[in-house]
């Protein structure tokens, strides 16, 4: 899975000294979220399986909005977060025939995810009026984390078995809890901070699967 979210805005900043300038502000966030797994059935209803989940974030920002100060004029520009996390995962599959062909389908898991996130400016100047430009500094201490969490999936599923097709539709949730072992510089600003915090991920699925059969029988 794998999705993104844009916002821009634009307006005017008005300074103590009497001028109007232009701000605009980019934000771009992309999710990933990636499962593998290797199941067991324990008869025709049960199965065990076991697996790694990798998934994360990538936060970019580009601000061009001046702060007036009373030495001249402060533009923060371009700054990226990145958050990663991996680890393994153990669930349940339950399997009921409701008539011919069709089947409900359920499965729930529990996963413990272990990764970091990492802060660090793109581009960044200070404009000083009677120093000139100025660089921030460009690297930050990094953040680590574990994430225990959850999935949950139910679906119905309609095989085809002439075509060796097997269509699913249903719905999906997860939800991941972060617990910091280490404090980085984005623990120190409340609206970045993720200590503590839930990410829920929910919707509708589809599937399509096509089987082959090795071997004879």
């Amino acid at each position: 899975m794998i999705g993104s979210y844009r916002a821009i805005s634009t307006g005017n900043f008005f300074s103590p000294f009497g001028v109007i300038l232009k701000s605009r502000y980019n934000k771009n966030i992309t999710k990933f979220d990636l499962d593998s797994s290797l199941s067991v059935a324990l008869n025709d209803t049960v199965k065990l399986f076991a697996g790694v989940k990798y998934q994360g974030y990538d936060y970019t920002e580009d601000i061009r909005f001046p702060n007036a100060t009373m030495v001249g004029v402060a533009v923060a520009n371009g700054a990226r977060d990145r958050l990663r996390n991996l680890g393994p995962g153990l669930g349940l599959g339950l399997t009921f025939h409701l008539a011919d062909n069709f089947y409900l389908l359920y499965n729930i898991s529990g996963i413990v995810l272990f990764g970091r996130e990492r802060y660090r400016y793109r581009w960044n100047t200070v404009f000083i009026i009677a120093a000139g430009p100025v660089a921030l500094p460009t690297r930050f201490l990094d953040s680590h984390f574990y994430t225990p969490g959850g999935n949950s999936s139910l679906s119905l599923a309609y095989v085809i078995p002439r075509a060796n097709l097997t269509l699913s539709l249903g719905g999906r949730y997860q939800v991941l809890y972060y617990v910091r072992r280490k404090k980085g510089i984005m623990s120190l600003h409340e609206a970045y901070n993720i200590q503590g915090k839930f990410d829920h991920i929910y919707g509708l699925t589809f599937g399509v699967v096509y089987s082959i059969k090795l071997g004879k029988g």
